[in-house]
């Protein structure tokens, strides 16, 4: 399907063009494994199904931390759920779930996540929801 080719696309283009501070800012407040795992996920996006699982998992783990402690102790705990989200647009969106794909695109626009690469993945998911 074009529209997920072009979603993997602008996501893979996002995480090259803002990822690289976000990983610096987690090794450096003691978080190397987010960083780490973060890197796997955007290291071959074409292996979607392991990614979209990862990438859940990463997302849950951070917004249950985010929960507890009353919000993110750090922007780039932020950053990481927003790119997190993004590989969970596109799993959701490659498995049928478009629905599931928005939610994660908006969660992205609600938390502040570059709105260029939003609005676009926005586009490309829309025309999949039903009303």
């Amino acid at each position: 399907m074009a529209d997920i080719e072009a979603l993997c696309a602008a996501v893979k283009q996002c995480f090259e063009a803002h990822g690289s501070p976000t990983l610096s800012d987690m090794r450096s407040i003691g978080r190397e494994i987010v960083a780490l795992e973060l890197e796997n996920i955007f290291e071959d996006l074409t292996e979607s199904d392991n990614k979209f699982k990862t990438s859940t998992k990463l997302s849950d783990t951070l917004w249950e931390e985010m929960k507890s402690t009353g919000g993110f102790q750090h922007t780039a705990l932020r950053e990481a759920y927003v790119f997190s989200q993004m590989v969970v647009a596109l799993g959701c969106l490659s498995r049928g779930d478009s629905q599931g794909s928005m939610r994660a695109v908006d969660l992205g626009f609600i938390l502040g996540g570059p709105t260029d690469t939003l609005q676009t993945m926005a586009k490309l998911v829309a025309p999949h929801c039903q009303l």
